[in-house]
């Protein structure tokens, strides 16, 4: 991808390669939509927009693998109240703010000042007591978006919750799979990612982008869900081919007079009520899944990216080439599609997540 950024792209000072992923704190800089598929931007309009978000994107988007802020930096705490992590870097969720914090170690949620949200996502409670489930299910198919119906995905499987512990990292890693299983499941079976190779890719994007289940909310920009997506991508799941009606008769009722976004990214009052309707269980992964399959290619199809489906089928696939010599293939072009055009400097991580959950999923091909 040249300009245009993911779901889920970087714009912010990225954290340590191997231990965290990065802060998704920016997305898919599109032009301006608004929910309602009758109103469209202005030619002049989206290029304007689209010309300040690339600057902005150009100006801040630098992966750094040297410390930002603590020991062995220039300075010792970030700006703008930010988290100084264990590894140097400044940020704004829970693996910047949490153990091993150096300095301003409280996470701050944008304020709702003035606005009248009916929306508070759930807080997950770890199970205790029993063991996980280890019991495959072979997928009857469920109900399926009616745009993907004619996708191929062999053999189709539910996992087990011990398998997505697993692919998760460990019980430790995740306290809160078993909370969200079934709604991981649902939306992978909807949207026919519930076959192996499938699974792997979607999973450790998932793990990659909300530290293994741990958070669905990205405090910096507003990105919500299985992704982190921004809300300048809201729109395209509400409105055109592909839109998703149950999710926007949620947004009709609680923005009776339409969902409007503008260009401002920053994380604040409708916006951040909007991204709580998406961090709901029932909607976090079904967005997610979505991406993968209808939003890649709606937001990103003149960059290459389409049913991101078909590119998990092929594997591993290869990174791209030197200047765009070689497109990238298989999860590489996943993790482009779905990151966006800053540096990415948590593909290492995304690999090993990759790698560790085909681990899991090869298991169900015997």
């Amino acid at each position: 991808m040249e300009v245009t950024g993911g779901a889920s792209a970087s714009i912010g000072l990225q954290e340590s390669f191997r231990h965290s992923r990065p802060a998704n704190r920016g997305a898919a800089f599109f032009p301006p939509f608004i929910h309602d598929s009758s109103s469209s931007s202005s030619s002049s309009s989206s290029s304007s927009s689209f010309f300040v978000a690339f600057l902005v994107l150009l100006l801040a988007s630098s992966a750094a693998s040297e410390p930002q802020c603590g020991l062995g930096a220039a300075i010792a705490t970030c700006a703008n109240n930010l988290c100084c992590s264990q590894f140097g870097f400044c940020g704004n969720t829970i693996e910047y703010c949490g153990e091993g914090c150096q300095s301003n170690c409280v996470l701050r949620e944008p304020s709702l000042e003035g606005v009248r949200c009916p929306v508070t996502p759930p807080t997950p409670k770890p199970y205790t007591g029993r063991a996980c489930s280890s019991r495959v299910r072979v997928s009857g198919g469920g109900r399926t978006h009616r745009s993907l119906r004619a996708a191929s995905c062999s053999p189709r499987v539910d996992i087990s919750e011990c398998q997505l512990y697993e692919i998760m990292g460990g019980r430790s890693r995740c306290p809160n799979c078993r909370f969200y299983y079934r709604y991981i499941v649902d939306a992978m079976k909807k949207f026919r990612l519930n076959c192996p190779d499938r699974i792997a890719a979607f999973l450790a994007t998932v793990r990659h982008e909300t530290d293994a289940l741990r958070t669905l909310f990205q405090p910096v920009d507003c990105g919500g869900g299985g992704i982190h997506m921004i809300p300048l991508n809201f729109p395209l799941f509400l409105s055109g081919r592909g839109k998703l009606p149950a999710l926007r008769r949620q947004f009709e009722r609680v923005f009776p007079r339409g969902f409007r976004v503008g260009a401002n990214t920053t994380c604040a009052r409708e916006l951040l009520c909007a991204s709580r309707i998406v961090q709901l269980p029932q909607n976090a992964f079904e967005t997610a899944a979505w991406w993968f399959q209808i939003g890649s290619r709606r937001a990103l199809g003149a960059q290459g990216c389409r049913d991101l489906r078909r590119d998990a089928d092929v594997g591993l696939g290869v990174p791209e080439g030197p200047n765009g010599t070689r497109p990238a293939t298989g999860f590489y072009k996943i993790s482009r599609c779905v990151f966006g055009s800053a540096p990415d400097a948590g593909l290492g991580q995304r690999l090993d997540y990759y790698h560790e959950a085909r681990m899991v999923t090869d298991k169900l091909l015997k």
